[in-house]
């Protein structure tokens, strides 16, 4: 994703909305927007929204979120706000991780060896 102004090169309409909202809006976690507020905001479904946010971070922008209050998306304005992201994705993907392990009952270093290998399956 290629910036030039206010235009981003090669997202979507929607994708550059979302996005542009967020860097006029929202840096820094203090303010952070909830997914239904800025869902209604832009005129988007709340699952329409988090698949764009989805597209978009996969595209590299970098869109933080937190369940702390203030809750939603933000784009993290300091190192330390995007730690703290960092930190809460990896504790609730290793929370997941350690469900899924207990219900299919393999330890957790197996079931990470088995994402391992699918991972560097992916072309």
């Amino acid at each position: 994703m290629l910036a030039q102004g206010k235009q981003f090169i090669g997202i979507s309409d929607e994708e550059t909305l979302v996005y542009s909202t967020l860097l006029d809006n929202h840096i820094g976690r203090r303010k952070a927007v909830r997914v239904p507020s800025l869902a209604a905001a832009l005129g988007f479904r709340e699952r329409e929204l988090q698949h764009i946010v989805r597209s978009l971070r996969m595209q590299g922008a970098r869109i933080a979120s937190t369940a702390a209050r203030p809750a939603g998306y933000y784009i993290p304005e300091t190192v330390e706000e995007a730690e703290e992201y960092k930190q809460e994705q990896y504790s609730k993907a290793l929370a997941t991780l350690e469900s899924t392990a207990a219900v299919l009952r393999v330890n957790l270093p197996d079931l990470l060896g088995q994402l391992r290998i699918q991972v560097e399956a992916q072309p």
